[in-house]
């Protein structure tokens, strides 16, 4: 008969308190940041502002969602709630910071032709791929949080949902590329 035995580490209340003052000052920081932006773009029209310091604003907005401002409710609210809050806002801000580089990057290339760009074709595009990538994200880290919370010996490659999620995610990852490395060589070449 085999003996085992079995030492339970714990992390300490320090190392806690630490992490969680750290991500307070980080949310703080980019809260911050976001309103002395807002306030600096205040002074300005609506209809003067731009396209791209809409998009900062909204990038600056998710940004601090994006460090995790729920980590201090990690212990109060249901843990599955708090991995899907997490994985909503860390995915969103991926998704949308895509979305504005592709924007940019389309928009710099038909400066002159402005005016004759059909937005619906301009922007639903962008939009509908970078919806699903984002959709992909959610459901990846979601259910991969989950799983991991719900049972600690859960392992990724027993697990075809997972793997459908990353195919399909990697499948528009290669096509989001492909666009946008298009359009940076269209706009390299000069031939929009």
């Amino acid at each position: 008969m085999t003996h085992i035995e079995l030492e339970i580490l714990q992390r300490s209340l320090g190392h806690v308190y630490c992490l969680t003052a750290l991500k307070f000052m980080a949310t703080l920081s980019a809260a911050g940041t976001a309103f002395v932006f807002y306030r600096q773009i205040s002074k300005f029209s609506q209809n003067d502002l731009g396209s791209v310091q809409k998009y900062l604003m909204i990038l600056l907005c998710l940004l601090v969602l994006y460090d995790d401002p729920f980590f201090g409710l990690r212990n109060v609210i249901p843990f599955n709630l708090y991995y899907f809050l997490q994985a909503l806002t860390e995915s969103s801000y991926i998704s949308v910071q895509l979305f504005v580089w592709l924007v940019l990057v389309h928009s710099v290339g038909t400066a002159e032709q402005i005016i004759t760009i059909d937005e619906s074709r301009f922007y639903w595009p962008k939009g509908v791929l970078c919806t699903i990538l984002n959709v992909c994200l959610i459901l990846e880290k979601g259910y991969l949080s989950l799983s991991r919370a719900q049972d600690p010996s859960y392992w990724v490659d027993s697990d075809s949902f997972l793997t459908g999620t990353r195919i399909v995610g990697a499948f528009f990852l290669f096509i989001y590329l492909c666009y946008f490395f298009m359009l940076a060589l269209a706009l390299l070449v000069g031939n929009y």
